[in-house]
């Protein structure tokens, strides 16, 4: 598990720093970009990508939870993340932040299931301990 967070913490901070570096080049990469996207992308692909460590943590979380016999935890994470949680923020941050609250929407859905995972398998870390 150790060598799983190293190379989790590692990757997460590599691509972190690209994403952040090259903004612009990233979103190229995808489209073909207008003016007024090359205006939106940086700031668009920053918040975007500052949910990429969360990602990559949160799935090696549902890893840990099924490896130790906690399928209803992985899936609880696994359903928040991929669809529940998400649907509600994408429905309700845009009214409240508008358009920015889309892509706000995943770096929150990803902060909060991460937040929700480190305490279940801390969880299942500390009863893991005790037995």
């Amino acid at each position: 598990m150790k060598c799983a967070l190293i190379a989790c913490a590692i990757t997460a901070v590599l691509e972190l720093a690209i994403c952040m570096a090259f903004p612009v080049q990233i979103m190229q990469f995808f489209i073909a970009c207008t003016d007024s996207i090359l205006i939106k992308a940086p700031a668009i692909t920053r918040w975007y990508s500052a949910s990429i460590p969360y990602m990559g943590f949160s799935t090696l979380m549902v890893a840990f939870l099924q490896s130790v016999e906690q399928p209803a935890k992985a899936l609880l994470l696994t359903v928040l993340r991929g669809f529940v949680l998400i649907t509600v923020l994408m429905i309700c941050l845009p009214p409240l932040v508008g358009a920015h609250g889309i892509w706000l929407a995943v770096l929150f859905n990803e902060s909060i299931v991460f937040a929700l995972g480190c305490l279940l398998c801390l969880q299942c870390a500390k009863k893991l301990k005790q037995s």
